[in-house]
């Protein structure tokens, strides 16, 4: 049996912790994809839909990675051994980090997500506005005209078939 020595338990215990405070700046990163993605203005289906997808998937993948890289931080810091200093060294990390910095993370993202759907909007979904719009002032003369064009010679035409078929007889 291999012993580890104190100091070592204390490098392994600051880097857990460490390691729980990154765990909570990933955990805010996918709050900021959420806020990105998230549209308030949708329909009750899309919502649902926004939920079960993006809240529960994303929890779960950020759960199963959370785990794998638990898993490499125990191998490579602790030869592959599971200790329970380690994990509450962890979750204590991860609770500091909610306590203290997470509220002002979170307010910076939300202001950022503010900022990038602002941006979106003015660069991209205004100037694709306009154009699909400019498309349809032009597009829609020219059928307006045809329907016009088009009626007139079914007219003409019925006109004509009415006319042969009274000469005809």
């Amino acid at each position: 049996m291999q012993f580890i020595t104190i100091s070592e338990q204390l490098k392994n215990i600051l880097f857990a912790f460490i390691f729980g405070c990154i765990i909570g700046i990933g955990y805010d990163i996918i709050y900021l994809i959420r806020l990105l993605i998230d549209n308030k203005q949708a329909n009750r289906v899309i919502r649902s839909f926004y939920e079960v997808v993006f809240v529960h998937i994303f929890d779960l993948i950020y759960l199963i990675l959370v785990s794998i890289s638990y898993c490499i931080f125990l191998y490579h810091f602790n030869a592959g051994r599971f200790r329970l200093y380690l994990l509450c060294s962890l979750v204590f990390g991860l609770l500091l980090y909610n306590v203290t910095l997470c509220k002002v993370i979170r307010l910076i993202f939300e202001k950022i997500a503010i900022a990038i759907k602002v941006l979106v909007n003015y660069s991209v979904v205004v100037p694709l506005l306009f154009i699909l719009d400019c498309c349809y002032k032009i597009i829609l003369p020219v059928i307006i005209l045809l329907k016009y064009i088009s009626r007139i010679w079914k007219t003409k035409k019925a006109k004509r078939v009415l006319i042969n078929n009274l000469y005809v007889n």
